[in-house]
Parts: structure tokens; sequence; C-alpha cells
């Protein structure tokens, strides 16, 4: 059985809370370093996927992972880079990497790779 992140206005909420709505997480805005922009309909499906659930782990389907502990940008200096691999029926892959402040619990920077 897997575990459901629910947020409510970008905040993470315990499972079965009733006012998770899961709304896509509220990101600082301090920049873009990749593409935004998605080129069809399953990337733009993972990329609302990935903003209201980012550390949801399905293998096989969506696997989740911290690529980089410690980001050297002065703009995320010791956030976190995390990575999600959507793999879709059709055997396509999208990779979106976005950055994580484990300290106070805030994400910025989602971004096709």
């Amino acid at each position: 059985m897997r575990s459901t992140i629910f947020y409510k206005s970008g905040i993470m909420c315990p499972e079965g809370d009733g006012g998770a709505d899961k709304s896509p997480v509220k990101e600082e805005g301090k920049g873009s370093t990749g593409r935004t922009e998605p080129k069809d309909v399953s990337e733009q499906i993972a990329m609302n996927d990935a903003k209201k659930n980012p550390f949801e782990n399905i293998p096989g389907e969506r696997e989740v992972e911290k690529i980089i502990e410690n980001l050297s940008d002065s703009r995320w200096k010791g956030w976190e880079k995390w990575q999600i691999v959507y793999r879709t029926n059709s055997g396509k892959t999208i990779t979106i990497h976005f950055s994580y402040d484990p300290k106070n619990g805030l994400f910025d920077d989602f971004k096709f790779k």
C-alpha cells in the first residue's frame, strides 16, 4: 500500500486530513534553470502531478530520488535537488527536477530534463 502526501494551499498535511485539496505546492519563485513549458499532454500531466505529489514514489510508474544533497547556486544554497522519472504506458520517459528546502519545507524550480 503506497502512501500519498497531500497538500493544502501548498502546505504538506497528513493523509486523511479532510482539508487536503491536493493543490500544487507553492513555489518560491527564485527563478528557473531549465524548460518549464510542456511539449505535449503527457508532459503537462506529469508536471501537474509532480507539483501536487513531489515525494510520492510508485515503483515502475513514478520514481522519486534525491540527486544532490546541497545545492551551490546562491538562490538555493543548502537546498536539495530531486528528480521524478515518469514512465508512460507508451514507453515514454518524462523526467522532472525540482529544488527542495528540507529545513523549511519549501519547493522551487520544477523543470523538464
